[in-house]
């Protein structure tokens, strides 16, 4: 705290604000990096949403045209 009041009442008081300066624009620039790895976890993570709802789908495909064989199968003996 006495630091603070000897800045204050020197002339010091650029070099606080420049000190208070970098601070503040260190503090946003980890905000910003935390934004943009958290974006990127998301991007990911979606990545592997699509790509395991297009092999689920492949998947159904695949049973349908099973199903479509063993139903024409069928219904040439019937």
């Amino acid at each position: 705290m006495s630091r603070l009041s000897d800045l204050l009442r020197g002339t010091r008081t650029v070099q606080l604000l420049m000190e208070m300066a970098l601070i503040v624009a260190g503090v946003l620039l980890a905000f910003q990096v935390d934004r943009w790895y958290e974006s990127q976890k998301e991007a990911e993570q979606i990545e592997g949403y699509l790509a395991r709802l297009i092999g689920d789908v492949e998947e159904d495909i695949e049973g349908l045209k099973r199903q479509e064989a063993n139903f024409a199968a069928r219904s040439r003996y019937t």
